[in-house]
C-alpha cells in the first residue's frame, strides 16, 4: 500500500480527485465531525454527485460509494 498520512480513506479520495470525480464526505463523518455523535465511522465512504461505476479497494478494504440524492 501507498504510504500516506490518511491512509487508505486518504488515498481513496487523492483517487477520485484525480479521476475527476466530484464528491463530498458522508452523512455519518460529518455528523462525526461536527460533534453531533459520538459513532467513529469505520468504513470509508464517500458520497458521488454524479454516476460512478468504479471499484477502489485494497485486499480486504474497499471504498464505499453512494449515489447523491
Amino acid at each position: 500500500m501507498m504510504a500516506s498520512y490518511g491512509g487508505f480513506k486518504a488515498v481513496s479520495e487523492q483517487a477520485l480527485e484525480r479521476l475527476g470525480v466530484a464528491w463530498q464526505p458522508s452523512d455519518e463523518l460529518i455528523r462525526y465531525n461536527k460533534g453531533e455523535t459520538t459513532q467513529v465511522p469505520v468504513n470509508a465512504t464517500v458520497v458521488v454527485k454524479r454516476r460512478f461505476n468504479r471499484k477502489i479497494s485494497l485486499s480486504n478494504m474497499r471504498l464505499k460509494v453512494e449515489q447523491s440524492s
